[in-house]
């Protein structure tokens, strides 16, 4: 192993230990390396923790294209880099994705070179059947938009702001030119992208061990008889409790008849529909913030043409939503068309929209 490379022996034995980390039952073995095995809670929360992060890629690569495209079953294998190349032949691309952020670690996307066409011609709007300049920078602009909505899912799963890396596409011809991540066995997701009316895109995605292992541990702890839903629904239902449990003063009994029922139960909208109905016709303004900064008057005297901005926000993170200046949305960047759009990912809670005036 003096290359970072696992002989056979040793692959054979690592997935034996791991029963290919599909969430099936077995024992697990000893680690027959430094690092250290999945456990059954990592691995189940690993596989659920990506399978909502590619939901959310394909939906962002529906925006793109204006077409439906849905995710397909995700599967999860420990593999040696050699076995891997073994598994992936033809001409490829790929896109060395690294994960910045809170958790950080080496992450690999593989397509196959016919799906990259797939995917910039949709793009481009054009029937082209060669991967050329323009279309690999297409897929690489797709690519990213699609990684930066798995990130977003990823981040607000996981309670840590995370991205992946920006980087341009390119055509491996053979599967020795693939450079894959170094260190050990390595974790290989195999799920598809399906289109309507087109091939599905079989995608191939390979992260260091390590991780596999950041994410897996980094995620929700849930009761048994507790599903994923359940628990991203919670934070918003307790929040909201002490309001609708909180009683009047004493000697307020009389204002509490009148006024409190309606704040209690968070549905303003819903009992009382002739006095909101009044409001409807009224125009609010709609901002997008991308992000702040805070400069001294020397430096913004400096600003030309040309001049860089940095703002208070990471690439990929959710952007502010804002209705008369007040945050009551968060969400991620789209294209639609030629223009900007903004996807709503979150919506702040009840609580927060009357403390923000709302």
């Amino acid at each position: 192993m003096s290359d970072g490379s696992l002989s056979q022996d040793e692959i054979d034995a690592l997935l034996a230990g791991t029963d290919q980390l599909t969430g099936m039952g077995g024992g697990m073995a000893a680690p027959t390396t430094a690092t250290e095995l999945l456990s059954d809670s990592d691995r189940n929360a690993l596989l659920d923790i990506m399978r909502e992060a590619i939901e959310s890629a394909s939906s962002s690569l529906s925006t793109v294209i204006s077409t439906g495209v849905s995710a397909g079953k995700i599967k999860a294998d420990v593999m040696g880099p050699e076995e891997i190349r073994a598994e992936l032949g033809g001409s490829l691309v790929q896109l060395n994705m690294a994960v910045q952020g809170s958790i950080n670690g080496e992450n690999t996307v593989i397509i196959p070179d016919s799906s990259a066409v797939t995917i910039s011609n949709m793009t481009m709007g054009q029937s082209g059947e060669e991967l050329t300049d323009m279309a690999l920078n297409a897929l690489s602009q797709t690519m990213g938009q699609m990684y930066g909505a798995a990130a977003s899912s990823i981040s607000a799963r996981i309670g840590k702001s995370i991205s992946f890396a920006d980087a341009r596409a390119v055509v491996a011809h053979a599967n020795t030119e693939l450079t894959l991540p170094g260190g050990g066995p390595l974790l290989r997701l195999g799920y598809s992208f399906n289109i309507e009316g087109q091939n599905p895109i079989n995608v191939s995605q390979v992260m260091s061990f390590k991780l596999a292992k950041d994410f897996a541990s980094s995620g929700p702890s849930l009761d048994a008889d507790m599903n994923f839903g359940q628990a991203m629904q919670q934070p918003a239902f307790t929040g909201a409790m002490p309001a609708a449990d909180m009683g009047p003063a004493p000697g307020q009994v009389g204002v509490q008849s009148v006024q409190y029922p309606q704040l209690a139960g968070g549905t303003g909208v819903a009992q009382s529909p002739h006095n909101i109905s009044m409001l409807m016709d009224v125009q609010m303004q709609l901002s997008v913030e991308l992000g702040r900064t805070h400069k001294n008057i020397s430096e913004i005297l400096g600003f030309g043409e040309g001049s860089i901005i940095e703002l208070d926000k990471l690439a990929g993170e959710p952007v502010d939503v804002l209705v008369n200046g007040k945050l009551i949305a968060k969400g991620e960047v789209v294209v639609i068309d030629e223009n900007f759009g903004v996807r709503v990912t979150e919506i702040v809670s009840p609580k927060s929209r009357v403390d923000f005036g709302i």
